[in-house]
């Protein structure tokens, strides 16, 4: 078992419905999930996996998923886009409002700068919607 309830994944982006993943079979409904992050809900004693954003639930293997890979080169790369993209602070979604840097509020306000390093990460993969 790869994943832990609370883990977030992306869906991957190639599956294809009417095939079957780690002897899980992937269902037309399912693909609306493909290139989106997920957070896993529940592990069943199978090693097979729920997922909180869907109902009915559906069940999924370990090989529908791919971990989140997010760098330290792709947060350097998020921040330098965003700066690039406004001039100055004015409307910045890092900016929390606290004295100093744009990340100065980035150890108070992670959970906000992972959701948005996430989005940003998805949106350099041309997957998912833009903000």
């Amino acid at each position: 078992m790869k994943y832990k309830i609370g883990d977030r994944v992306w869906v991957r982006i190639e599956l294809e419905a009417g095939n079957v993943y780690g002897n899980v079979y992937f269902s037309a409904p399912m693909e609306k999930y493909t290139g989106k992050i997920v957070t896993i809900k529940t592990v069943t004693p199978k090693g097979y996996y729920l997922i909180e954003e869907n109902e009915p639930d559906f069940l999924w293997s370990e090989e529908m998923f791919e971990p989140i890979k997010l760098t330290a080169v792709d947060v350097l790369e998020a921040i330098g886009d965003i700066c690039n993209e406004r001039d100055g602070c004015d409307g910045c979604p890092l900016d929390f409002g606290y004295e100093g840097c744009c990340t100065s509020g980035f150890k108070e306000e992670k959970e906000a700068v992972i959701d948005y390093m996430e989005w940003w990460l998805k949106k350099k993969r041309n997957v998912g919607e833009t903000k």
